[in-house]
């Protein structure tokens, strides 16, 4: 197998490490936005070890702000993943957005960490799917995510307060940057999905944690907020929704379709042969 060894984004240089993340005019521009005081990222050339000298050496500086000193680390990580993204899949990124997202993903890294947590409250777990009152319905959402191609695909399933089901179904997402942003288009599918059957009164009930507290508006997290806004939008078609956590084995169902459901078709959908 012949390998073209030139970088296919600037066809200059040869792709090496060091080319990849600092001196492709593209790593060049995404370094020059992030403003980082590390003047090695400003020389001709530099090599990976002498960056990460620079990099450990920034942490010792207490005139430096920490998000500051941990940028280095995310951009590193975004640069190499939009050069994946740009080979793998031809998507091509502004540098303006690869530096937001290493942003965003150390100011959460900073919150999710370094803030103070109260231990959690000894409450029992519950260990079965419960019903919903009988004025509304409850809608399982979960979804399955790769993280080695990113591909991503959702389940979902309908029940009244009787446990009776009034609809699931399954559907090919297309890709996702991170698990995070999987749950949140397999809830925005399940969303549509029951909108468009009809039903305004509706709990949607996840196994992803964070995103439940997210739509709780009891945390924010930038990284998916593209989809937060489309679960937003979506929310306010509907009377009354409310957005509940339960653990995985509470989920099955909805995990399973997730799963399997929807492994060759984009889209799947059924009210009469129950799932599982």
């Amino acid at each position: 197998m012949n390998i073209d060894p030139i970088c296919s984004r600037c066809l200059r240089d040869d792709e090496t490490i060091e080319h990849i993340l600092f001196l492709c005019p593209y790593a060049e521009s995404v370094w020059e936005l992030a403003n980082i005081p590390i003047q090695a990222l400003y020389l001709p050339s530099i090599s990976s070890e002498f960056f990460l000298e620079a990099v450990f050496a920034l942490q010792n500086d207490n005139e430096v702000p920490l998000e500051m000193k941990l940028l280095p680390f995310w951009t590193l990580w975004h640069i190499w993943k939009t050069r994946n993204n740009f080979i793998f899949d031809e998507k091509s990124e502004d540098p303006n957005h690869i530096v937001w997202r290493a942003r965003a993903d150390v100011r959460e890294w900073c919150r999710v960490v370094l803030l103070p947590h109260d231990p959690p409250p000894l409450i029992s777990k519950p260990t079965h799917w419960n019903r919903p009152p009988q004025t509304m319905l409850k809608c399982n959402f979960d979804a399955s995510f790769d993280p080695i191609t990113y591909e991503t695909r959702g389940g979902w399933i309908l029940r009244d307060y009787r446990g009776i089901s009034n609809g699931w179904g399954a559907a090919n997402m297309r890709y996702a940057s991170s698990p995070l942003e999987a749950e949140g288009k397999a809830l925005l599918n399940a969303m549509q999905q029951t909108w468009i059957r009809g039903i305004r009164h509706v709990i949607f009930e996840g196994d992803c944690e964070l995103l439940i507290k997210m739509m709780n508006k009891s945390i924010y997290i930038a990284s998916i907020d593209g989809v937060y806004q489309d679960i937003l939008h979506w929310s306010l078609k509907f009377d009354n929704t409310e957005f509940v956590y339960t653990p995985r084995n509470c989920n099955r169902t909805a995990h399973v379709l997730a799963k399997f459901g929807c492994s060759t078709d984009l889209f799947y959908s059924s009210c009469f042969h129950p799932p599982v």
